[in-house]
């Protein structure tokens, strides 16, 4: 499998999985400050996913856009669970 192909792969795997009005947590290790909960909010030009995560400093949700083959990567090796719907 090529680079390409591995990509595209990797991109309908984020599509297939990720359903825009559910939450994700995205999971490292246990301490590692890099987890965290994120809700998928919408999908734009079938290679971007609009997040939002709560900045629990701040206290406010923050808007992210991640592409498709980040999330679809993080997917494909175990490090994103679906919470389900979002309130």
């Amino acid at each position: 499998m090529g680079i390409l192909e591995e990509f595209e792969a990797m991109e309908e795997l984020a599509r297939k999985r990720l359903k825009v009005g559910h939450a994700y947590r995205l999971f490292y290790n246990p301490n590692n400050i890099n987890n965290h909960t994120f809700h998928v909010r919408a999908f734009v030009d079938d290679e971007q996913v609009v997040v939002r995560t709560w900045s629990k400093r701040r206290r406010w949700w923050r808007y992210e856009i991640r592409g498709l083959f980040e999330l679809g990567s993080s997917i494909a090796d175990g490090h994103i669970k679906s919470l389900g719907k979002s309130k």
